[in-house]
């Protein structure tokens, strides 16, 4: 296999920054956790070796056959431009919930078992010996999510992609047999910017109720945000389908009606066909997806077992024992692939 060999110079000029090359070319030195940096940046695609050669330093560089994942980025950046390629128009329109399952950060019961109703989600606990407060406290930590946004804002700041973010009104349309009906059509429709001010305002209102400063993310850590979403889908259900029926209606049977769901966000994710084509070297997808499926489980069995957060919440010791059991039972189940 091809083997690099490389002065200091050489060493800084092939993985330093910009700003560590200064460094060096001022000095002539190598500090150590300059040296430590390069390293931790090139062992992703090479084996090192230091080799002494008189007062010198050769580094001896051979090219792995699999680069190293061995974090969020790497690994979402190769299963990103994966799923980027294989769509239209090299564009993703996804809520950030489905795009942790697709990418591996979670399992596809995560997202099904976090939207059962609070009775399914009682018998789910019942049947795997879980106790309700702690599934909630669990399933409610935006630990992950927050991992996945961090890291695509990291990407879009890379102009790996550009990100940005969009409303949509999931519907359907049901056919009728005369009272039965005999046909379900799911579909989804892009509201207009009326509709959009609309659900601003009605997101606006409930949130100030929880304090002249707050913001969303105080909904989701209070737990309210699944009721923030069905107080605003009931009270715009009317305006809603009023403008999906203006934008249909010319299509529709007579035996035919539609029924409103529900609205989310979702990002519009899209990159370039000349910048897949630099990533397209990354072709190691499965691997990305399983590393980081490994990764979101050990980020959460650490969380769990150093939650002070939830602990606070409960009253004595041998419920906080039986919080990490049920914690480690959640992982397997709805997180570990």
């Amino acid at each position: 296999m091809e083997q690099l060999r490389l002065s200091t110079r050489e060493f800084v000029e092939l993985g330093g920054t910009e700003k560590q090359k200064a460094s060096y070319e001022k000095t002539n030195k190598l500090k150590t956790d300059t040296k430590k940096s390069i390293k931790r940046k090139l062992e992703k695609t090479y084996e090192i070796e230091e080799v002494k050669e008189g007062k010198s330093i050769v580094y001896l560089l051979t090219k792995r056959s699999e680069p190293v994942l061995d974090n969020y980025e790497d690994c979402m950046e190769v299963i990103l431009c994966s799923l980027l390629a294989e769509s239209p128009n090299n564009t993703l329109t996804i809520t950030t919930s489905t795009l942790m399952e697709q990418m591996g950060v979670v399992n596809e019961r995560y997202n099904y078992v976090k939207r059962l109703s609070k009775e399914n989600k009682e018998e789910f606990c019942d049947r795997n010996g879980i106790m309700l407060r702690n599934f909630n406290l669990i399933c409610n930590d935006s630990t992950l999510k927050n991992k996945v946004n961090y890291t695509l804002e990291n990407l879009e700041k890379r102009r790996v992609c550009r990100i940005e973010k969009a409303y949509r009104i999931s519907y359907c349309i049901e056919t009728y047999n005369g009272d039965e009906v005999v046909n379900i059509e799911h579909r989804t429709h892009i509201p207009s910017n009326f509709i959009i001010d609309a659900i601003l305002e009605q997101e606006h209102e409930y949130i100030s109720h929880l304090g002249e400063k707050a913001t969303m993310a105080d909904v989701i850590r209070s737990g309210n945000y699944i009721n923030l979403r069905q107080t605003i889908n009931l009270k715009l259900k009317d305006l809603i389908e009023t403008e999906i029926y203006k934008s249909i209606s010319h299509k529709l049977k007579d035996n035919q009606t539609i029924k409103m769901n529900f609205f989310y966000t979702a990002k519009v994710i899209t990159t370039t066909k000349k910048i897949l084509d630099l990533e397209s070297k990354k072709n190691y997808f499965q691997k990305a997806v399983k590393t980081l499926n490994q990764i979101s489980v050990d980020t959460m069995n650490d969380k769990i077992s150093s939650d002070k957060g939830a602990v606070k919440k409960i009253e004595n010791f041998e419920d906080v024992i039986r919080y990490r059991e049920d914690g480690i039972k959640i992982v397997k189940l709805l997180i570990k692939k």
